[in-house]
């Protein structure tokens, strides 16, 4: 990475000769002495610790509004400065006290003594102008970024040495800080998105997701290239993991034109399923700030349906995202992240927990297969379906038990009913049973009607097979497997052979 002009108070008067001298000019005027004492005197009432009007004139870069947005209030040289116009005694506003004098002096400051902030011996008098050609910043990138140069005056922790002055007087942290070049984040084009992230979008990134991150200001590739010399901005890019994730249709490695970004995992650049409206987002275009920036609502590989069906440790049912770091963090997060059907299907609707758990003790309990296809990975055919619900008894697929003895099996999504199923009556044999009042085509929201004997058989079946006057006490003569004498369905360690799909009878 390149490091941003930086603003190191390196000023010294008298300092030793262990750097080039550069303050070679007689200032009439400087802000250290004659300017700061009296603008105090003049102005410190108002602009000082209150800053009437966003204005200060406690320090150098506050008199000269350095950071002001809209630029700053004194360029050397330059007779037209709006600070020189705002106390110009012509003005039609009501003269301030002293004006005159203050006006006289610091037009002989901006235009004769080039703002000159104090006299010295080695450093120039724009050593604290960001504006400058003498700010210490560019004197620095203009030596190649040497900071022992400046610890052999300002001490190896840069709070004073033999100059006495501490660089800390204005700065948080050493020169050498990544935070003294960069601030808390770099400001240009779109750092600040990234490195501060967001409770909406995503998480904070790193430096190093995107660029090759030093240990210390001096690495190879930092500032400074290999024989010494300064390392020209900009920082070049080097993708990390995150942005290189692998995708089955990816078509080619991260990478930066110098205005956009492609093939990155974290604008769904990488997978042209996501269906994403900013796959390449454009560095200096503001942020991209929505869902549908980088991945579709849904995406195109994907159902309709509510998102925290299967993404819950990321996104509530209601579309706002936890903050969760499972958001941008290289591999789809599916429910509870266990991996399972449970992890997205912890809880299940309508009949699927009588099915699953058997509680009702007419059958086993089923396995998710015996109504669907399970896939193998969450994007597998018959996985999900255009309208966003599981595949039940879809083309492909075998179903021992809805399907044994010739049933059809069959799932109505209008009526949220089965029909032909083995399991209900269905098939060769059951279906040539003539019991009024069978439930063949149970509704999947239970209500109590289809769970018990005599719903999907008669007691015993009207099928010219079973004799009208049987009692359910008799079914065990034939079907010693499934009941007992008393006509209790017969479960051995937890299993049951009612509903299995085979018929037993001798």
């Amino acid at each position: 990475m390149r490091s941003l002009p930086i603003a190191l108070c390196m000023f010294v008067a008298g300092c030793t000769t262990a750097r080039p001298v550069e303050g070679t000019r007689a200032f009439t005027v400087t802000w250290k002495k004659e300017l700061a004492p009296l603008l105090e005197l003049r102005c410190g009432g108002c602009h000082a610790a209150s800053a009437a009007g966003g204005y200060t004139v406690t320090t150098y870069v506050g008199t000269i509004g350095a950071r002001r947005a809209a630029g700053p209030l004194a360029i050397a040289g330059d007779a037209q400065s709006l600070l020189l116009s705002r106390l110009d005694p012509a003005q039609a506003r009501p003269p301030h006290d002293g004006q005159g004098e203050l006006h006289a002096l610091l037009t002989t400051w901006i235009v004769d003594d080039e703002m000159a902030y104090e006299r010295s011996t080695v450093h120039g008098g724009g050593l604290l102008n960001p504006a400058s050609s003498e700010f210490h910043g560019a004197v620095l990138a203009q030596h190649g970024y040497d900071f022992p140069l400046c610890q052999k005056c300002h001490g190896d922790d840069f709070k004073g040495g033999v100059a006495g002055v501490s660089c800390m007087s204005c700065h948080a942290a050493p020169p050498s800080n990544c935070t003294t070049c960069h601030g808390s984040s770099p400001t240009t084009g779109a750092h600040r998105a990234h490195v501060l992230g967001g409770a909406t979008l995503g998480r904070p990134l790193d430096c190093s997701e995107c660029h090759k991150k030093p240990s210390v200001w001096s690495d190879e590739g930092h500032i400074r290239r290999a024989d010494g010399t300064a390392d020209p901005a900009p920082a070049e890019l080097t993708f990390g993991s995150l942005a290189e994730t692998a995708t089955s249709s990816r078509t080619g490695p991260a990478s930066f034109d110098g205005t956009s970004c492609q093939n990155v995992y974290c604008h769904g650049g990488a997978s042209s399923a996501l269906s994403g409206e900013t796959p390449r987002p454009q560095w200096n275009s503001g942020p991209t700030t929505t869902c549908t920036s980088c991945h579709g609502l849904p995406p195109a590989n994907h159902p309709v349906g509510v998102c925290a069906s299967c993404h819950s440790a990321v996104i509530d049912s209601t579309g706002v995202l936890r903050g969760s770091p499972r958001h941008l963090d290289g591999q789809p997060s599916l429910g509870d992240g266990s991996g399972t059907c449970l992890a997205c299907h912890a809880t299940l609707s309508g009949a699927h927990d009588s099915h699953t758990q058997g509680a009702h003790k007419l059958a086993a309990p089923l396995a998710c297969t015996a109504c669907h296809i399970v896939p193998t990975v969450v994007t597998s055919p018959g996985h999900f379906t255009p309208d966003g619900y599981a595949a039940v008894f879809p083309a492909g697929g075998t179903w021992p038990i809805a399907a044994a003895d010739g049933a059809q099996p069959s799932f109505a999504r209008d009526t949220m009913s089965c029909s032909d199923t083995h399991c209900h009556g269905g098939g060769a044999k059951l279906g040539a049973d003539m019991t009024v009042g069978l439930i063949r085509s149970p509704t999947w929201q239970p209500d109590g009607s289809s769970g018990r004997c005599g719903t999907c058989h008669g007691l015993p079946p009207a099928d010219g097979v079973h004799d009208p006057k049987w009692q359910i006490t008799s079914c065990w003569q034939c079907h010693p497997k499934t009941v007992d004498e008393f006509g209790q369905i017969l479960v051995v360690g937890g299993i049951s052979t009612h509903v299995n799909g085979v018929v037993d009878a001798p």
